[in-house]
């Protein structure tokens, strides 16, 4: 299952919900699994889904960043109202699903990042 490594590793060190903790404790982040971030330009968080983005990258991480122009936060979850939360939705789904199918093809790969 590749939701356990993640857990582990969240449990191991213990992360704040809080990016700006997360960054400025210097904590390793590349036991962390693919990263998709969806973050509206009007956010309160942009600037730090950007930082961790960056950081995550530089600790070999995959990540996959998408800004959404003139988005707020938490957009995703108005799908049923918004075109571009829809498109957003559907893009975690696809996202996922490819990473899902990456896992049943090369279970290996995904067993062990936590440690």
């Amino acid at each position: 299952n590749s939701f356990i490594p993640i857990r582990t590793t969240l449990t191991k060190v213990k992360l704040s919900s809080n990016v700006r903790t997360c960054l400025s404790t210097g904590l390793s982040l590349k036991a962390l699994p693919p990263i998709m971030i969806q973050v509206g330009t009007h956010e309160i968080h942009f600037d730090d889904a950007r930082n961790f983005a960056l950081k995550a990258q530089s600790c070999g991480v995959q990540v996959t960043l998408r800004t959404w122009e003139g988005m707020v936060h938490a957009f995703p979850l108005l799908a049923p109202l918004i075109p571009e939360a829809r498109q957003a939705m559907e893009e975690i789904g696809t996202y996922v699903r490819g990473h899902l199918e990456s896992e049943k093809a090369d279970p290996v790969r995904f067993q062990g990042r936590a440690g």
